[in-house]
């Protein structure tokens, strides 16, 4: 054996032994932790006669870096001819968790690259392969940099040539860096060379490392020592872009003072909490629509559990579906949001691992996502989607690889169209905007005090912020209903199995933001949990009320308004006088003249109305 891996633990030692990267001239050494390296394992290096290097690969924090530090020192003092190196472990990794993400041929990579800590005199080192490819150092060394500031226009510099890389590098597929080149010289800007090639094979490099050569007649030396360096670079970056991007793709704690802490837990151990929260959601700057808005709420609130509920805000075009929405989603707290405009299957499916895990989905347009569709309804459903797709393996060959998206994720959208999601309409709440006369009053005399600067917006941001920091202090915690079994539908109800879960569903949400204010009793196995009280009953009929009627109507939500309106017009009138003809609607109403005969013809094929006289020229009576 000639080169001997130093890990950090056994564990570690075990991750390199099953990637098959070790053979007779390569093999490792565990230390207990970053204080052992014990007498023990300097009399099993001493033993190795044929030992040429010593290879740390220690954990990439500050205790594996000041450990390395540490014995490199000691294996220095017992042997000067000993080339003495340590692997760049990215931070926060270590060797097993590099072999649970990650293909074996980033191991490869990171001990073909590594860093030289003592070198034997007069020599360098090229290959960990375990053959004798030592060189004399040479004399120059290439002074080059990497500007990474556009990560689609990568720039490599060195004192004689300008290297763009276009496109920038794939950050996913560690095992390949293929890259588009334009290579110009210097001080002979109209010499340049075009081409593409990855940079991990080697008959490519030998052969586009001859084309550069001959192309601006430069010394296939140099370019070889170029592309080598380059690749490294490349590498570098690589790594560091893919760690920053994990880090940011975890959970970010956030910490809440004590003072916000005090005041959002004296609201979640109210005896008043529901009625505190629907004031807060009015006092937050939602006019109107606060019954909605409530549900709403407790709806983005079921993300805590392993199968959410979820919403879909009806309304027409101006009516204030994203007002409402958008609102609401104020009151959560950033970190748990997604709020998306437009959304693909493949985005869905290449998604970071844990990325929708217990978050809200923001839609602000439904028609913005009508490619997921399918993925999306499985997602709210099963709250799990998979597909199998064709890559290549680092040796070029076709393989299965199967993409998996976890949830649970809570999905909100936005709509006009309310026939066309009628699957997604199954497996939601329905939320229909009020587009009353009162309303549309109240909302634009609210707009008036806005703009003449009557409104205390701090007030508008201290409601959000102690709804948002109650909702950080709940903990996950069983929710029993005692009073379940007494709970029956109504016989009208649309779709009563998948309906009466959601109706379960909400009452368990309301006892889960009531949790401090209840008592908190133990099975016989010593598992904790809540019950629900008929006062988080008496809060879900009240609000479930409309969407309920909403599902067991068999006029949609639009065409139950024109109804609505047409009786209350009707009202005053004697019974003889009831009748209308459509044009007095469409003037009434402003409404598209199709849009108006469409909803009568609607409402005539179901009998609520009846044509009694007119014609097309005059119009027809109803």
């Amino acid at each position: 054996m000639k080169q001997l891996i130093l890990t950090e633990a056994i564990l570690d030692a075990a991750s390199l032994i099953v990637t098959n990267i070790l053979n007779k001239e390569l093999g490792v050494l565990a230390c207990y932790g970053t204080n052992g390296l014990t007498a023990e394992h300097i009399k099993a290096i001493e033993s190795c006669k044929d030992l040429t290097e010593v290879i740390f690969f220690f954990d990439g924090d500050q205790a594996g870096i000041q450990a390395i530090d540490k014995y490199s020192k000691q294996l220095t003092g017992i042997n000067r001819n000993l080339i003495i190196s340590k692997i760049n472990t990215p931070a926060g990794e270590d060797v097993n968790s590099l072999h649970v993400a990650h293909e074996k041929e980033l191991f490869s990579h990171l001990i073909e690259n590594r860093t030289v800590i003592q070198m034997a005199e007069g020599k360098d080192i090229f290959s960990f392969n375990g053959k004798e490819e030592t060189k004399e150092k040479p004399n120059t060394v290439i002074e080059s940099k990497l500007n990474t500031e556009h990560p689609e226009h990568i720039i490599y510099e060195t004192e004689i040539l300008t290297i763009h890389i276009w496109g920038g590098i794939d950050k996913n597929n560690l095992g390949k860096l293929k890259v588009s080149m334009h290579i110009a010289l210097k001080e002979k800007k109209y010499k340049s060379f075009r081409d593409e090639a990855n940079l991990y094979s080697y008959n490519q490099v030998k052969k586009i490392t001859g084309h550069i050569s001959e192309c601006l007649e430069i010394s296939t030396t140099y370019i070889s020592r170029v592309m080598g360096d380059l690749t490294q670079q490349l590498e570098s970056y690589r790594l560091t872009m893919k760690t920053n991007r994990t880090d940011e793709n975890k959970a970010k704690k956030i910490t809440i003072n004590p003072s916000d802490r005090k005041l959002a837990m004296q609201l979640l151990k109210s005896p008043k909490l529901m009625r505190k929260t629907l004031n807060l959601i009015g006092q937050s700057g939602l006019v109107g629509e606060q019954k909605n808005g409530m549900l709403l709420y407790l709806l983005y609130l079921s993300r805590y559990f392993e199968e959410p509920l979820h919403a879909i805000i009806f309304g027409k075009s101006g009516s204030g579906k994203t007002y409402l929405q958008t609102k609401i989603s104020d009151c959560i707290p950033p970190e748990d949001l997604r709020v998306v405009t437009s959304l693909t299957e493949n985005t869905l499916y290449y998604s970071p691992k844990g990325f929708w895990k217990h978050k809200v989905l923001l839609i602000e347009d439904l028609e913005g996502v009508y490619q997921a569709f399918l993925p999306l309804r499985e997602m709210m459903s099963k709250q799990e989607i998979s597909k199998f797709t064709t890559d290549k393996d680092s040796q070029g060959n076709n393989v299965q690889v199967l993409l998996k998206v976890e949830g649970p994720v809570c999905v909100s959208g936005a709509t006009t169209q309310e026939q066309i999601y009628e699957d997604n309409a199954n497996r939601s709440y329905l939320l229909i905007i009020d587009e009353s006369k009162s309303h549309l009053s109240d909302v634009m005399d609210y707009q008036r005090k806005e703009y003449a600067g009557l409104i205390d917006i701090n007030k508008h941001k201290e409601a959000k912020k102690l709804l948002q920091n109650s909702q950080r202090l709940l903990n996950p915690i069983k929710v029993v209903n005692p009073y379940a079994e007494q709970l029956v539908l109504p016989e009208k109800v649309f779709k009563k199995l998948r309906t009466n879960m959601h109706y379960l569903k909400l009452i368990q949400i309301i006892s889960f933001y009531s949790q401090y204010s209840k008592p908190i009793k133990t099975t016989k196995t010593g598992e904790q949990y809540i019950e629900t009280s008929t006062n988080d009953i008496e809060w879900a009929n009240r609000l479930i009320k409309e969407s309920l009627l909403r599902k067991s109507d068999e006029l949609s939500g639009k065409l139950r308004q024109f109804y609505e309106i047409l009786k209350e017009l009707m009202k005053p009138k004697k019974e003889s006088e009831r009748s209308f003809f459509a044009k007095q609607i469409r003037q009434y109403l402003r409404m598209n003249p199709m849009t108006v005969n469409r909803h009568l013809r609607d409402l005539e094929m179901r009998g609520y109305i009846k044509q009694i006289g007119g014609n097309r020229k005059t119009g027809y009576e109803y």
